[in-house]
């Protein structure tokens, strides 16, 4: 089964746009939270629908370090997996997740990065949002950074972002960083997600 159908399969079972519960302050541990439950602080990014040397990058390589000197983000990357049919940041609302099973940086097909918001507004990607066209983001791995300019970015609901899944997290085509995070926090639930593509600089 090819990685872009494993992202399609997981997610798409998911059958949820966002999912996930309160977590307590000071709460870890290796295990996301399970499906359902009481009130969500922290959004999973879950989809239906879609499962060193200051120079260049010399090839591919993990992410180390994510920058978006326009939102004051420099965040540490960590990798992630697909957890029972969800896949979900890391427990640090500090640092982003990427989507060990996907596109490694700088090969062909869609890295996928993901990072919490916070409804009380001490996550990572709270001001994902705010990017536009044209704004920079670099993404540092073993072997260099990787330069990247925002091309497209939107809010999605559930119906919406299950029709546009493959276009969006598509693992072939042209290089391109996705960053992924929950919005809409109506009191209860994160009814959304927002993504924001780049592509190479």
């Amino acid at each position: 089964m090819s990685r872009l159908a494993l992202l399609l399969l997981v997610l798409v079972g998911a059958g949820l746009v966002v999912v996930g519960e309160h977590l307590p302050a000071g709460e870890a541990g290796g295990r996301p939270p399970h499906l359902g439950g009481p009130t969500p602080k922290r959004g999973p990014f879950a989809v239906e629908g879609a499962a060193g040397r200051g120079g260049a990058a010399s090839g591919p390589s993990r992410p180390r370090r994510l920058v978006i000197g326009s939102l004051g983000i420099r965040a540490a990357v960590v990798p992630v997996e697909i957890a029972g049919r969800t896949l979900y940041p890391p427990d640090d609302v500090a640092k982003v997740g990427w989507w060990r099973d996907g596109a490694m940086p700088g090969t062909r097909g869609s890295t996928v990065v993901t990072g919490h918001t916070v409804s009380d507004g001490d996550g990572v990607f709270d001001a994902l949002a705010r990017l536009r066209v044209g704004d920079p983001v670099r993404l540092a791995t073993e072997d260099g950074v990787l330069r990247y300019v925002v091309r497209f970015e939107a809010s999605y609901g559930r119906a919406a972002l299950a029709h546009r899944a493959p276009r969006l997290f598509r693992q072939s085509g042209a290089s391109r960083l996705v960053l992924v995070t929950c919005e809409d926090w109506d009191g209860e639930v994160y009814r959304a997600n927002h993504v924001v593509i780049a592509t190479p600089a």
